[in-house]
């Protein structure tokens, strides 16, 4: 074997690596986005499910295990927080992504709110105005 056939390996190695490199980064932005639409589909629903009249909380926390339940694999760990008052519905998700790419570190948002559905007499809606 000569010197010049030894040489011919080292860009071979190289470009494989780069290319390993570089599917597991796309894999990682896709699952990124895929992760990022389910987060804000679950925030919604629940937002949703507590905004209709007569919804609670507990309404809001189903709606958004149901969605959540479906992708336990993809967010690991997700956090919530649901504030409901007499206005309004505030649901905020957060979550954790798994990583293919070496130092990074993913996690996903997401914030929905919205009026509570209840009747107001014509004086509310007018603000107290005759």
């Amino acid at each position: 074997m000569n010197r010049s056939e030894r040489g011919d390996v080292a860009p071979t190695v190289v470009l494989t690596a780069l290319t390993v490199f570089l599917v597991m980064f796309v894999i990682q932005v896709g699952l990124f986005f895929h992760a990022r639409t389910v987060i804000n589909a679950a925030a919604e629903d629940g937002a949703r499910a507590a905004q209709a009249r007569g919804g609670t909380a507990g309404d809001a926390e189903a709606a958004i295990d149901q969605i959540l339940s479906g992708s336990s694999s993809l967010l690991g760990s997700p956090t919530r927080r649901v504030d409901v008052d007499a206005d309004t519905v505030t649901v905020e998700l957060s979550a954790r992504i798994p990583s293919l790419v070496p130092f990074w570190t993913g996690t996903v948002t997401a914030r929905s709110s919205g009026p509570v559905e209840r009747f107001r007499s014509e004086t509310e809606r007018d603000g107290g105005a005759p």
